[in-house]
């Protein structure tokens, strides 16, 4: 899986500011639905017929004035309907349909999620598609018509931790093209079921181990998040590879995995994270017994707040906030590490993995080539100074 993972400096963040940033791209979502709900309707009607008043669509689509009347805007730019006051919203002519891209996202309120979904939605409203979002995963009505119904869509791009069963099943069952932009949820890697498109999580470990070397350290814990998937074994290689290269021997006492704040409370995983959790407060007061305790942090995290909190449950004022160092997106730095203090961060642009994503849905159309996995992005390190993030 090619999980989130974020700066994790220790200063504190305004938990609204994480709030607005996924309301904002939930509004976002919402509005989209609406957009695409409204086309599929007029595709059917002819010229000259009245849309329903804005107060029945809210009612009909569950969504609030303000988002019906953002959708009509969008409408009207496109010469799809007209207004004219006192009468009502007409249908000017038969639309041009765009062709739809399906976005089937395994869980629809996870950071790494949202934000796949909004750079996607971007890119592919800039190059004209339009953007649907079913709800379902891999089965129910919405994913049966997807399959099923939509055999003229440009294709589908499947967003976050999708099991190899469940690409095994979508690859079979899918006319249209697919195209994942997340990592398998595997130990091991095998060849891929379908086209994707994932970042290089090993070199991104290696950048930034060299760059917590560079500022002079030399024990460097790193923190995991209690998974054995392919891109947690890969962070991990980048960071043991990085201090080989500066002939810095990696110590399995460094690896501290933690349960992850969602972990269940009853239950066999509730027994296993409770042992995990164990296991790492003892590994930390071995830390702080040794004469030579990590003094800086690599780590995987959904946002600074997380981390922030993780650090402070586990080993408070253990390490300085700009010696706690991760891996990240460009974009989730915008809305999900927005303090003031001085931090460093190992990202790159998801955006250049979401336009490879599309072009490739369009070059696998009526192919016969093989999947392909392929590793984009150009890593580089981003430093807030004054709250503002730039390119180190």
């Amino acid at each position: 899986m090619a999980f989130i993972c974020m700066m994790g400096g220790m200063e504190m963040v305004n938990s609204s500011t994480e709030s607005s940033g996924v309301m904002h791209v939930e509004n976002r979502l919402i509005s989209d639905r609406v957009e695409h709900h409204l086309r599929k309707r007029i595709e059917n009607l002819r010229a000259g017929t009245m849309l329903p008043p804005q107060e029945v669509l809210v009612r009909e689509l569950g969504a609030s004035r303000h988002t019906i009347r953002e959708a009509m805007d969008r409408l009207k730019r496109d010469q799809l309907v007209e207004s004219t006051r006192g009468r009502g919203t007409f249908v000017t002519s038969r639309p041009r349909t765009k062709p739809a891209v399906h976005l089937v996202s395994s869980c629809m309120d996870h950071p790494y999620n949202l934000m796949c979904i909004g750079v996607l939605t971007e890119v592919l409203r800039e190059r004209g598609y339009l953007v649907h979002l079913p709800g379902s995963r891999t089965s129910g009505d919405e994913w049966r018509d997807i399959v099923c119904g939509h055999e003229q869509s440009a294709g589908v791009i499947l967003i976050g931790d999708f099991g190899r069963e469940d690409l095994q099943r979508l690859s079979e069952t899918c006319r249209l093209p697919l195209v994942h932009v997340s990592d398998t949820d595997e130990q091991f890697r095998r060849p891929p079921l379908c086209d994707t498109v994932i970042n290089d999580n090993a070199a991104m470990a290696f950048q930034g181990t060299d760059y917590l070397i560079r500022q002079g350290h030399q024990r460097i814990a790193f923190l995991g998040w209690g998974s054995e998937g392919i891109w947690d074994r890969e962070v991990r290689r980048g960071y043991q590879e990085s201090l080989l290269a500066h002939s810095l021997e990696p110590r399995e006492d460094w690896v501290l995995r933690v349960p992850v704040a969602t972990a269940p409370d009853t239950g066999p995983a509730a027994d296993k994270n409770a042992q995990l959790e164990a296991k790492s407060r003892a590994q930390i007061d071995r830390w702080r017994a040794s004469a030579d305790a990590p003094t800086a942090l690599l780590h995987n995290s959904g946002s600074e707040l997380q981390v922030r909190d993780t650090l402070a449950k586990y080993c408070p004022g253990t390490f300085d906030p700009r010696a706690v160092v991760a891996l990240t997106y460009w974009e989730m730095l915008q809305t999900n590490c927005t303090g003031e203090s001085d931090a460093a961060a190992v990202c790159l642009k998801f955006r250049d993995i979401a336009e490879r994503a599309v072009d490739l849905l369009k070059l696998r159309r009526d192919s016969d080539v093989p999947p392909t996995r392929e590793i984009q992005g150009r890593i580089f390190i981003a430093q807030r100074r004054g709250g503002r993030w730039q390119r180190g």
